[in-house]
């Protein structure tokens, strides 16, 4: 893939209404993606071969987890993250990376951090996780 500028990374919440119209959230300034998972050790002791033994593993525990921070443009995009965070709201959501792909699925928001400098405008922090299975959608 060719460099891509970070702002080309969009994290966007559904409005659950039918069609689904995705927002961006607040003012992300800072995203990070990372999904990964945890394989499972089936090996079993016939898993030898010429005297020497294998470990063999299928697919495990699928994770995946957004990671951003930045500024809210408005009071309304903070008080909604934080109402979403307290009350343990799940909602499907879209991580794009244009030209690239798409993510998508149900999750949840399982952290926020507000924090302000005393010169410098209120900054938060905040974790997404997927709530169960996750689209990866390519270009």
């Amino acid at each position: 893939m060719a460099a891509q500028k970070g702002n080309t990374l969009i994290v966007l919440k559904g409005n659950a209404a039918s069609p689904e119209v995705f927002t961006a959230i607040a003012g992300m300034r800072s995203k990070n993606v990372r999904v990964g998972g945890e394989p499972i050790d089936v090996t079993t002791d016939d898993d030898v071969s010429s005297g020497v033994s294998w470990r063999t593993f299928i697919s495990g525990i699928v994770d995946f987890e957004v990671q951003a921070s930045g500024v809210a443009k408005t009071v309304a995009d903070l008080q909604a993250i934080i109402a979403d965070g307290l009350a343990g709201t799940v909602a499907n959501y879209q991580v794009t990376l244009t030209n690239f792909g798409t993510f998508e699925g149900p999750m949840i928001l399982t952290q926020t951090e507000l924090s302000g400098e005393y010169t410098d405008a209120v900054q938060f922090s905040t974790t997404i996780k997927a709530n169960s299975a996750i689209t990866w959608t390519p270009v």
